[in-house]
């Protein structure tokens, strides 16, 4: 009687872990903008000078440093470094990049891009 009880408990503590991993997840594996994530704007105040050339696959490191500043986020000053394609338009300072970080957390979490789920084969979010 004890094992079946082990066995029941060890079944809802699965479940409950996946429920909970899938509901941080969003749509095919995308950011899911309810678990406190905020799209902010990076304008660059530094940036490392564009090399000659990039590795064999066309791309190059670039350091870049400034502010990153969002609707609920003062301004913070963030720097990093990051592999770009050389094909790409090098960033210069003034430039003004969307940028996705926690709340609370700009300094350690903030990533060059945006939270838009986009469309796959089937067309865009709002199909469903």
């Amino acid at each position: 009687m004890a094992l079946i009880w082990i066995v029941l408990i060890a079944a809802v503590l699965v479940a409950a872990g996946l429920s909970w991993r899938r509901a941080r997840a969003g749509v095919n594996g995308t950011l899911n903008p309810q678990i406190g994530l905020e799209q902010g704007t990076l304008t660059l105040t530094g940036v490392s000078p564009r090399p000659l050339d990039g590795d064999r696959n066309g791309d190059a490191f670039v350091t870049m440093s400034g502010t990153v500043a969002g609707p609920s986020t003062a301004p913070r000053e963030i720097y990093g470094k990051f592999v770009w394609k050389m094909a790409d338009t090098w960033p210069e300072p003034g430039d003004q990049l969307p940028v996705v970080y926690k709340v609370g957390k700009v300094d350690t979490t903030w990533k060059v891009g945006t939270m838009d789920v986009g469309s796959d084969e089937f067309g865009g979010p709002g199909q469903y």
